[in-house]
């Protein structure tokens, strides 16, 4: 016990000496797209969000994340320590789960101490630790390796699993599915482990029901969320589609992530892989070619879609681990009393000599991001405290890239509490506006370089202006009628307008959109490249006056 106790807090102080920072960083432009545009908010009442995390079989977008999202932002608001604190402590929950598996598969402490402190921190997951939008991975982990963890256990006895333990499978693989689509190679892994440990074709009808019954969540989880339109299937870098050759090269790619070694090639690669195979099964050790497969059949998900970073190594990881652990256990084995201890704090040593550095390094790239949405929070906040409804901000200038126009628009929307509010960065206006007229902004921000230069502006409040225009659905290069609620006298009439917040999240202002006759009438021509679908005006401006809230709305169809 004594062993047990001293081996877990060197890996829990490991863990966390390697990783603390990660408690203290902010928001990432992650995390206000997921809360903000993903999961909802603002657009999708909570209940809803709860009913998708236990549906499972939904093209929602990870529901069970969004479930995480959403809770913990109606709980504490858009305050990142709070986040950080229950992400951390899912790592912690799933560092036990992981020591706690080897200890199930293996009955080895040896095996579990050394495969629980490799896998407790790699430097090529960086992400992982700085970023909550790393929260799919985490938790699809904790549900995969629960179900995982109950169904050695049961079939280590040499027992079948019954009804009840059916069921509990059942639920937790859907909980992981509902966090992240990679565990759908949980029936593969199975099989794997059936085919390794039990390779007797003994009962091999009941044997298959876990198998069969996981295959087919995982089967018509996949079909939904391939097949019916929602923003992972309408996402090009979620396409499942990928060649041979394409698998092939994104394997190459991971590993050399996890390797820090961009020169490793892909036959060099295939190399490693089978002499570690063949180490594995010159020492009769099922554990290790077990491990060895499980990392290459739970990695293939990421591996039919376009690249991503190093943080998907979370899960797949586990199966190296549990490789290297089985090594370890081995050596250890010769001499335990001496060489357990010996091996461990040399282990730990030397982790730590090699990975400290590249630790501190990833630190920085994630840091920058995150500050950048904390000044432009904090800016904005220290400048007005509230905002009324359906304010609109302009960002003059920014330090945000053009490939990432939204982040902006999320954190203000999340700092404020308020789905109503836009944000306009001045590329996204357009020739048409002048951008000297900021009378249309209740805030403007100018990033200088160094800090946000904001000015605050008041804005026309007061029962909104109604717009009818018919008729209510116009196709492009038609026109239409154009009306006030109020007669006015004859001048120019510029609007400002939102649509839909689906994946184009557009927005603009229309100068000189019309002329008003006597009567408070005028006429409207939708251009042939005007963007179809719903479109809401919400501030209104005459002969050039103030702009004032309005309210009115039509459908552009082609």
């Amino acid at each position: 016990m004594a062993k047990l106790i001293t081996a877990s807090l060197a890996i829990a102080c490991y863990f966390l000496f390697l990783t603390y920072r990660g408690l203290f960083t902010y928001f990432t432009p992650d995390d206000v797209t997921n809360i903000q545009f993903l999961h909802g908010y603002g657009r999708v009442p909570f209940g809803v969000i709860f009913a998708q995390a236990i549906a499972t079989f939904t093209p929602e977008y990870r529901p069970v994340g969004g479930l995480y999202y959403r809770a913990l932002y109606a709980l504490f608001g858009f305050h990142p320590l709070p986040f950080r604190v229950v992400f951390f402590g899912l790592l912690f929950l799933n560092l036990f789960l992981a020591g706690r598996w080897f200890r199930i598969l293996t009955d080895l402490y040896p095996a579990t101490f050394f495969g629980a402190l490799f896998f407790s921190f790699h430097p090529g997951l960086s992400q992982l630790y700085f970023n909550d939008g790393t929260i799919y991975d985490v938790l699809c982990f904790f549900f995969f390796v629960l179900a995982l963890s109950l169904y050695v256990r049961i079939r280590k006895t040499g027992r079948h699993l019954e009804t009840p333990q059916l069921i509990q499978i059942a639920a937790l693989f859907a909980l992981a599915l509902g966090s992240k689509e990679m565990a759908i190679m949980l029936p593969a892994v199975f099989v794997l482990y059936e085919v390794l440990f039990w390779p007797k074709p003994v009962d091999p009808f009941i044997r298959i029901k876990p198998i069969l019954l996981t295959a087919s969540m995982a089967l018509l989880c996949i079909s939904i969320k391939v097949f019916v339109p929602n923003q992972m299937s309408t996402n090009k870098l979620y396409s499942p589609w990928r060649p041979l050759s394409q698998i092939a090269a994104a394997y190459l790619h991971y590993h050399r992530l996890l390797l820090f070694s961009s020169a490793l090639n892909l036959i060099s690669l295939i190399a490693i892989l089978i002499g570690a195979l063949c180490i594995g099964l010159a020492l009769r050790s099922r554990f290790m070619i077990f491990g060895l497969l499980f990392t290459l059949v739970t990695l293939l998900p990421v591996c039919v879609i376009a690249p991503r970073a190093g943080f998907v190594w979370y899960l797949p990881l586990l199966g190296y681990s549990l490789y290297l652990g089985a090594v370890f256990a081995r050596i250890s084995a010769l001499r335990p009393a001496i060489l357990e201890p010996v091996l461990f704090s040399t282990l730990v040593v030397l982790l730590l000599m090699l990975e400290l550095p590249l630790a501190r390094d990833a630190e920085h790239f994630y840091t920058e991001e995150q500050g950048q949405l904390r000044t432009l929070a904090e800016a904005a906040k220290t400048s007005a405290p509230s905002l009324a409804a359906n304010s609109r901000l302009l960002l003059l200038r920014d330090p945000f890239p053009l490939e990432n126009p939204w982040s902006a628009l999320f954190a203000i929307r999340l700092a404020y509490g308020d789905p109503t509010i836009w944000v306009d960065r001045t590329f996204q206006l357009g020739r048409a506006y002048d951008p000297s007229d900021l009378s249309l902004y209740a805030m403007t921000l100018d990033w200088n370089g160094s800090k946000y230069v904001t000015r605050v502006q008041p804005q026309e409040q007061g029962p909104p202006l109604r717009i009818a225009v018919a008729p209510a659905v116009i196709h492009r290069r038609q026109n239409a009628a154009f009306s006030l609620s109020s007669n006015l006298r004859p001048c120019d009439v510029d609007v400002a307008y939102r649509m839909p917040e689906d994946e184009l999240l557009r927005s603009g202002v229309w100068i000189h959109w019309t002329d008003l006759n006597p009567a408070g009438q005028g006429l409207i021509h939708i251009d042939q490249d005007a963007e179809r679908g719903p479109v809401n005006i919400n501030r209104i401006r005459l002969c050039r006056g103030p702009w004032m809230p309005a309210q009115g709305s039509f459908l552009i169809i082609p």
